[in-house]
């Protein structure tokens, strides 16, 4: 494995290991958001919502575009092939606080 994987991979998974990146990562495996969306989700501030994003897009995680004046924020399948976040899906199975997020995300 060439260095610069290994540090992907190792960023990958720093990332994940905070309980509020997890969720966000979960509701973004469903599609695009936007911070504002993603907060009424968690119930918790866009601010903070923010901040995860940023250490998300840190670790190559996350991309964001631009659509108008709002931001849409998402996973980033090319850096990052899809079953990497397969476990956030299995964590999805039995953790009522994950499905409880899609659910309000739905709205």
């Amino acid at each position: 494995m060439e260095d610069q994987n290994l540090e992907s991979l190792i960023l990958f998974h720093k990332a994940l290991s905070d309980g509020t990146r997890l969720r966000i990562v979960n509701l973004l495996m469903e599609g695009a958001c936007c911070v504002t969306e993603m907060a009424r989700a968690l119930g918790i501030s866009q601010s903070r919502v923010s901040q995860h994003l940023n250490i998300l897009r840190h670790a190559g995680m996350v991309r964001v575009t631009r659509e108008g004046t709002s931001r849409r924020y998402s996973l980033d399948t090319d850096r990052f092939p899809p079953e990497l976040f397969e476990c956030v899906r299995r964590a999805r199975e039995g953790s009522p606080l994950l499905l409880g997020d899609i659910k309000r995300l739905r709205g």
